[in-house]
């Protein structure tokens, strides 16, 4: 198992080399396995590799996994190409559980594009997963980056240290309900070290997610489902403040100023 089931994102970014990047049907293994964890019906070790979506998506057949690419003869991914996935997202799968985008070398999209999947990547619906595939992450807009996590197409996701899971957890609890102990937390933040402080922001914004999609499902009070938008979005912002150099000071304390 790749990744823990139940913690799997909605959105990755896969980071990958040439021989990583889709051809027709066919990705690199590592690839191909992440993408059928996500439509496995096993109950237990996922993929199991032998029940029917793990065959179709081994034989590249799935009727749930789209595949985006550049159209021949164009210079980059289309909007019309995401807007067209972005409205076919609302179907339901055809057969497993989720259905799975993946956008093929995704540093083509141009910028019209990689803005009108923002709305998909911030309020998927609970059926959709999206895979960002790339070898250059980094020319990707900074929106987007925000609201994935990456995976190394070498197998395996990247790693968060436990600590960081830790105070990310924690975070997000305090955040959710206000008060001063989440003021104190803010203290500790700052003592988080910059190469340190995005796979943090990444973290938190990945609980908070899981957090919204549940209360959604669940049909929670619209309280819940705001405070968990509210902290998704000053995650955002954290991050763009720290891509500007922004001391970490300063974003702690955005971070922190629920009331």
């Amino acid at each position: 198992m790749l990744l823990s089931s139940n913690r799997l994102s909605h959105a990755y970014i896969v980071r990958a080399g040439v021989e990583a990047l889709p051809s027709s049907a066919i990705l690199a293994p590592e690839v191909m396995a992440l993408i059928s964890e996500m439509l496995c019906n096993a109950t237990e070790k996922r993929p199991c590799g032998v029940c029917a979506h793990c065959d179709k998506v081994a034989r590249g057949t799935h009727p749930d996994i789209t595949i985006i690419s550049r159209l021949e003869g164009k210079k980059d991914i289309q909007v019309d190409q995401i807007r067209e996935a972005v409205f076919g997202a609302r179907l339901l799968p055809n057969e497993a559980e989720r259905r799975v985008i993946i956008i093929s070398t995704a540093d083509e999209m141009n910028a019209n594009a990689q803005n009108a999947l923002l709305k998909l990547l911030e309020e998927p619906p609970k059926h959709i997963a999206l895979l960002l595939i790339t070898k250059a992450p980094g020319a990707l807009l900074a929106t987007v980056r925000s609201r994935c996590r990456v995976f190394e197409a070498c197998g395996e996701a990247v790693a968060v240290p436990e600590d960081i899971k830790a105070l990310a957890a924690r975070y997000i609890e305090l955040a959710i309900i206000g008060g001063q102990a989440l003021v104190e937390l803010s203290f500790k933040l700052e003592s988080i070290e910059k190469r340190d402080f995005a796979t943090f922001l990444s973290e938190a914004r990945g609980i908070a997610s899981s957090r919204l999609r549940q209360t959604q499902i669940n049909g929670a009070e619209m309280g819940a489902q705001k405070r968990a938008r509210e902290i998704i979005t000053v995650t955002i912002k954290a991050e763009e403040f720290l891509n500007r150099n922004v001391s970490t000071m300063h974003i702690s304390a955005l971070l922190c100023a629920f009331s």
